[in-house]
């Protein structure tokens, strides 16, 4: 808190993740890359713009930003905090409401759909005023770039390309192509980059792209990378032993699903016979083949 001088804060509720609607922010207000970070409760970015920064959180559970500041209206979960830092000149109520407060909070309600409240400022510890405006967005107002990042790669490849399963030389193609009908400059700059699993997905992420969570998708990618050779033996059992074992194990849990009594041989088969692991491996993944391959066909032949 010792670099900032004084917050004004916005709230509003949208239903995005974190990630793609710091994507769609940074486009509507022209923002800088930012810096993301997490705690136990909460997920935050920030954006550095001169003596401004803008401070997007986005707490896990509804109804935290309510307990940590009563002031936010109640359904909102996305918290937006204007701060002016300690070079920042020093400023009046009006002059930030109408130079900063106002154009952002129009600009967020235009670009999202949402009202945007600005509910308080924060003028130093244990120092709040309340404030109680909304701004709607007006009739006709249209989304900017909500369809900008239309043709992402959906989550279920974002996750396979993550894991392995995907290679990343096929994302590489995939953007070298795609130029050709849509010429966006996140494209060209997504087909200049190593094919580096981590950093293509970073770069997707910040641009809007989600990873997908399901298990059963995960089961379907792992199997496109075990029968594609893309992943070997043991990089698929490792990624079994992690997904499915390893955390309840942590959690104490007994670990009695058939998947889990699978994994467990395939475990032990591991540390004795090569074969007889690959043999098993292969009779986890085949009732999920099918649909990796459709997962992953399915987008690169669109």
């Amino acid at each position: 808190m010792s670099k900032i001088q004084l917050m004004e804060h916005l709230a509003l509720r949208c239903e995005m993740e974190l990630r793609p609607f710091c994507a769609r922010l940074r486009l509507a207000l022209n923002l800088p890359p930012g810096q993301f970070d997490y705690e136990n409760a909460t997920e935050w970015a920030t954006f550095t713009v001169g003596q401004l920064e803008y401070n997007v959180s986005r707490p896990y559970e509804d109804g935290t930003l309510q307990e940590w500041n009563d002031s936010v209206p109640a359904g909102c979960n996305f918290a937006i905090g204007l701060h002016l830092l300690v070079e920042h000149p020093p400023t009046t109520h009006e002059w930030r409401l109408t130079h900063l407060v106002e154009p952002v909070a129009k600009t967020i309600a235009a670009e999202f759909g949402q009202p945007v409240h600005y509910h308080s400022t924060w003028l130093g510890p244990g120092l709040y005023e309340r404030r109680n405006r909304q701004f709607a967005p007006a009739p006709g107002d249209a989304p900017r770039f909500a369809g900008t990042y239309a043709r992402l790669p959906p989550p279920a490849i974002l996750r396979g390309l993550l894991i392995g399963a995907i290679p990343p030389e096929n994302i590489i193609q995939w953007a070298q192509q795609t130029i050709f009908a849509h010429r966006e400059a996140w494209l060209e700059e997504l087909a200049s980059l190593p094919p580096e699993p981590r950093s293509l997905v970073d770069f997707l992420q910040l641009h809007g792209g989600l990873l997908d969570d399901d298990d059963s998708t995960f089961l379907a990618l792992l199997a496109y990378g075990f029968f594609r050779s893309n992943l070997s033996l043991k990089q698929t059992s490792d990624l079994l032993h992690l997904r499915f074992r390893f955390f309840d194990k942590l959690v104490g849990e007994a670990l009695d699903t058939p998947l889990q009594q699978q994994i467990a041989i395939l475990d032990a088969e591991m540390e004795r016979s090569s074969d007889s692991a690959a043999g098993t491996c292969a009779r986890i993944l085949e009732p999920h083949r099918i649909v990796g391959e459709e997962i992953v066909d399915r987008f690169f032949k669109e």
